[in-house]
């Protein structure tokens, strides 16, 4: 709008103001904020990830390159069993594996098992563990001890192949009961976390 003395002033003013305003505007659409990274898609993501662990479970007949995945909130009494990753023999370990998966495994983890999703909005942090492929029978006898992914780190490399969209790791979530009850959950075997 004009000021309402806009026809007082000389014209070499009006010019100034109407350049002024040009510039201003300008100098704002350069400090437009990023946009926004795209929320995360649960149900995408673990599409993706059961379709790429069918694939990379036949290549991985020995079980070299996958675990058993477990969640606890810090300081939990009880592990949470999430499900099966798989990493691609000779590019992704099995630790690797469920790091470059982590995000989509806390999130179902959390959905599967109201009591971390109580954990989590109480601020307390999931932490990842691991077990031998296929030991769920033996970690619910205390016979299989589990490890903590704590320490584990990706590789820039692996980071940057991921990122680039090469399949290097796969995940099979645990599912509910027929009955609507939670997955299977078991406390640590005496001594038995590393």
């Amino acid at each position: 709008h004009a000021a309402p003395f806009a026809g007082l002033l000389p014209a070499s003013a009006r010019a100034s103001a109407v350049v002024a305003k040009a510039a201003k505007r300008k100098a704002a659409a350069g400090k437009r904020k990023p946009a926004k990274p795209a929320a995360f898609d649960l149900k995408k993501a673990m599409l993706v990830a059961m379709r790429a662990h069918q694939d990379l479970w036949r290549l991985d007949p020995q079980r070299e390159c996958s675990r058993d995945v477990y969640v606890r909130a810090d300081g939990g009494s009880r592990f949470f069993f999430a499900g099966k990753a798989v990493g691609a023999a000779g590019r992704c370990d099995a630790a690797s594996a469920v790091l470059l998966q982590k995000r989509a495994i806390l999130e179902h983890a959390r959905l599967l098992h109201p009591e971390l999703e109580q954990m989590h909005r109480l601020s307390r942090p999931l932490q990842l563990w691991a077990a031998p492929a296929d030991s769920e029978v033996s970690v619910a006898r205390k016979v299989q001890a589990l490890e903590s992914l704590e320490g584990a780190r990706l590789s820039r490399a692996m980071r940057e192949d991921a990122d680039a969209g090469a399949t290097l790791a796969g995940f099979d979530p645990d599912q509910p009961e027929s009955d609507g009850r939670a997955g299977f959950s078991a406390p640590p075997r005496p001594g038995g976390v590393r």
